[in-house]
Parts: C-alpha cells; structure tokens; sequence
C-alpha cells in the first residue's frame, strides 16, 4: 500500500494481483466501478481497446490495459491471456458486448466446475483465519472471549452438578 491507495501485489510468484478487473472502462459505468471498488481500499485495474480513457486516468485505477475491440476475435484471448498472467478476483463487465463477447467462447475465465467449486467451499473451512490468533497488541478481545466461555463452562457445570 502507498498511502490510501492500494498497489498490484506481486507476493504470489511475481505474478500481479488485482482485487477487481474492469471491462468496457470507456463506459460511465466503469469510471464509476472504478472509483467506488478504489475508495473501499481494493486494488483495481481497467481494461479497453481505447488508451488515454478517464477510468484509466483516475486515481483508484492500479493498471490500464488495452486489448483488441470486444467485437473482433481477438479480445476473448487476448482476456484470457491476461487472465492467465495475472490474479484477478472479480471480472467486472460494464456491457452486455464485453460480456457475450467472452461467454461466446465458454469465456467464463477463472470459473471452476461445480465439483471444483463445492469442494473448495468445503475446504475453505478448514483454512486457519488470521483473526484466529491472539494479537498481542490488543489482547482485550481475547480475554474477554476466554472470560465468557469459562464462565459459561463453570455455569453448565454448576448446573449439571446440582440438577
């Protein structure tokens, strides 16, 4: 992060990371994308067949990526190649265009198959959160929670003991 404004991590094998990739970004609506995922802190980049777009130019917008018109047969590759040499979490489509244009070609870049989808749930609850740590330089939250559970402990046995 540099001040307010989050960068492309590069922390998974060099390999540019972006919360949110936004299509069509000479659209109203992408500039609009573009600005309202930014000021909630996510890393964004844009991508059109035109240079020099406002949501290129603001200042939320991480990356600009120029790439064929969506119409040629050219986009949904070159999206895909895109796709491949990044880590992008959400694909944004601004249009009905951008977003044809990439189902046309069972373009649903990044979707797993149901199976792959279903057992990554399930695993994903077995996946150790930061927030399952103490954290030292506030351990208030902690004591409190350690507190409440020995409290209810003690209460349970009490009330197993003299029923």
């Amino acid at each position: 992060m540099t001040g307010r404004h989050p960068t492309p991590s590069t922390a998974h094998s060099g390999v540019e990371r972006f919360d949110a990739l936004i299509l069509d970004a000479s659209l109203r609506q992408s500039l609009v994308s573009v600005r309202s995922f930014g000021k909630r802190g996510l890393c964004v980049a844009a991508l059109d067949a035109v240079d020099g777009l406002p949501a290129f130019s603001s200042r939320w917008c991480r990356k600009a990526f120029i790439c064929p018109a969506a119409e040629s047969a050219g986009y949904a590759a070159h999206l895909r190649a895109l796709l491949d040499r990044t880590r992008v979490g959400v694909l944004v489509p601004s249009s009905d265009r951008t977003l044809a244009s990439a189902v046309r070609h069972r373009g649903r870049p990044e979707v797993a198959s149901p199976l792959a989808a279903v057992v990554g749930f399930g695993m994903s609850f077995f996946q150790v959160m930061s927030y399952d740590y103490l954290d030292w330089s506030d351990p208030v939250p902690a004591a409190i929670a350690i507190a409440a559970f020995v409290r209810e402990a003690a209460n349970i046995a009490f009330t197993r003991a003299f029923q």
